[in-house]
């Protein structure tokens, strides 16, 4: 009998990365933008690199600048998507993947939640 990996990715509930879920097998690994660094106490949430070249005083991104290939991109937080002027974010409306089996999803800034029926 062989064992089924999880994609522990794509359930936030389990992978918790505050930037980026990578899957390995039996687990998972949360990473970093570039000029982020990975809290080395919980392992899943990232803070500003201070030693990283910071984006420009007339940085634009709403939510977080990093760097990639040498130029200033903007990324979203979870539960978030990056809009069509490649500045600012949008919620993701989680609901529309219909992530409540049984049950009633709320979509909510940045995430959702489900509720069940009484009974």
């Amino acid at each position: 009998d062989k064992c089924l990996d999880i994609n522990e990715c794509t359930k936030p509930d389990l992978s918790n990365c505050d930037q980026t879920c990578r899957n390995t097998q039996g687990g998972f690994a949360c990473e970093c933008f570039e000029g982020y660094v990975l809290n080395t106490t919980n392992r899943n949430t990232c803070f500003r690199d201070p030693l990283a070249k910071t984006c420009g005083i007339a940085e634009k991104c709403t939510e977080i600048c990093a760097f990639e290939n040498g130029k200033e991109i903007c990324h979203c937080m979870p539960g978030y998507m990056l809009a069509l002027d490649q500045i600012s974010c949008l919620n993701v409306n989680e609901c529309e993947r219909n992530p409540c089996i049984n049950g009633t999803c709320t979509d909510t800034n940045g995430t959702f939640f489900c509720t069940c029926e009484t009974g």
